[in-house]
């Protein structure tokens, strides 16, 4: 039985990718659509339960648990959860796709906190308790985005974020220090973009080659890809967005699914379309 747990699933690309998941999975799968609101997670089961009625491979069903990943207690009850009901190595995919971002170009130190409080720092607490229920031949999958590009970054940030010497507690320190100069009117002297979403969204991208690094001699094969969905059209995305939520969500679902020797020599690298893209 596989496993899945998708964050932020009560709408958009969430929602999409766990419906998706659920039509295309081919072997017993459970998916657990997380999402921080209670009622709104619960409706959004109904309607994905609704949507796929009849239309599931066996053994294929979408549950769903409460997980508010800015909240620590959230976080710990979620795994605590899923210790109790699976055993210690019990997850074979985590997409990381829950996401906040503020309206206009409105920039300040709270933008900057909440920002990255859910994009990198609350998707690395998430990520860092479940690596070790990872199952062998795990994967792990991040939602970046068109923002989530070197290129949206000065030179300088992006020497730190691209470099094969990269550790946690360097990229950790580079985040927390764009937020505290964002508090304190910094950014400008500093060389920091007044882009919050640029900003945590190239990061979890640097996370995600950290962690390719970090792990790449664990016994369980675990793969780590960030995802750019294209523009596509939701809440965050818009309206006038070309694509739908079901070209989005092709390229995560991709990687929860694809077999896992065409992706390790691809471990930590950024995808787009299904294939490896220029970071």
């Amino acid at each position: 039985m596989r496993h899945i747990i998708v964050t932020g699933a009560n709408k958009g690309l969430g929602y999409g990718i766990v419906k998706n998941l659920a039509l295309q999975s081919k072997t017993p799968t459970k998916i657990y659509l997380t999402a921080r609101d209670q009622d709104k997670g619960k409706a959004a089961l109904r309607s994905v339960i609704s949507e796929t009625q009849n239309k599931l491979g066996e053994g294929i069903s979408v549950a769903f648990h409460q997980l508010d990943i800015t909240v620590d207690d959230s976080i710990k009850n979620f795994v605590q959860f899923l210790k109790s009901s699976y055993g210690n190595q019990c997850v074979d995919v985590l997409i990381n796709n829950a996401g906040y971002a503020t309206k206009g170009p409105h920039f300040d130190g709270k933008v900057a906190e909440s920002t990255l409080g859910c994009n990198y720092f609350g998707t690395v607490k998430l990520t860092e308790e479940i690596l070790g229920l990872m199952k062998q031949e795990g994967r792990i999958i991040f939602l970046s985005g068109i923002l989530g590009k070197l290129k949206n970054v000065p030179k300088h940030m992006q020497d730190i974020y691209s470099s094969d010497t990269l550790d946690m507690q360097q990229l950790n320190e580079i985040q927390k220090d764009f937020v505290d100069s964002a508090f304190k009117g910094l950014c400008e002297q500093k060389g920091y973009p007044k882009q919050a979403y640029a900003v945590s969204k190239v990061g979890i991208t640097a996370y995600a080659r950290v962690l390719a690094r970090r792990f790449a001699n664990d016994p369980r094969h675990l793969f780590f890809g960030a995802v750019d969905p294209g523009w596509v059209k939701t809440d965050m995305g818009g309206s006038s967005a070309p694509l739908s939520v079901d070209q989005g969500v092709q390229t995560p679902v991709h990687l929860a699914n694809a077999d896992i020797d065409s992706l390790s020599k691809y471990n930590g690298m950024f995808f787009s379309r299904k294939a490896v893209a220029k970071w």
